[in-house]
């Protein structure tokens, strides 16, 4: 069957619900990044702390599971796999020796550079037909649909945390156009 066929637009089908759009997308994005994984011979399970650690190194393991959703045990599981594999090393909090933080090694972060070279990869190729503005305008209702959703169910919110880990102030977030 041709591509153009199984890829037509939504008005020629019926327009099928956006998160079941948003679910596609991510699917295909979830099938690419696990073949990088499997290149690189990490297991699946890492991939998300990876991604957190990377942005925040030397958080502790409580951090790690509220960011990544995962139980605070899975993670205390899988962070003991990732230093054995040598992706990891975890330390004691000096302030609170009950705390374990967790800093990725040099086989972490390069494992994280070759995940952000297919993320960019990725997001260049779902990004070639539409403009600047419309990307835009996409990441902002996106975010906006994910603060409340996590709002409405007492979640902490990923698109509202900063790269420094604080909340953003919501009066500087970008309107929709």
């Amino acid at each position: 069957m041709n591509k153009r066929k199984e890829c037509e637009s939504a008005e020629h089908r019926g327009a099928p619900a956006m998160m079941m759009l948003v679910n596609e997308l991510s699917r295909f994005f979830r099938r690419e990044m696990r073949k990088v994984c499997e290149e690189n011979g990490v297991p699946l399970g890492y991939r998300s702390l990876l991604f957190h650690l990377a942005r925040n190194n030397g958080c502790n393991q409580k951090l790690l599971s509220e960011r990544t959703g995962l139980k605070p045990s899975t993670v205390s599981i899988t962070v003991e796999k990732m230093e054995r594999d040598g992706y990891v090393r975890r330390e004691r909090n000096c302030l609170d020796s009950r705390a374990v933080n967790v800093f990725l090694t040099e086989k972490g972060l390069d494992i994280d550079r070759k995940n952000k070279e297919k993320v960019d990869q990725l997001e260049r190729q779902f990004e070639e037909n539409i403009t600047n503005e419309e990307r835009r305008t996409v990441v902002v209702i996106l975010e906006k649909v994910m603060r409340g959703y996590c709002e409405s169910q007492n979640f902490s919110c990923p698109a509202c945390i900063s790269k420094d880990g604080e909340e953003e102030d919501e009066s500087n977030k970008e309107q929709v156009p």
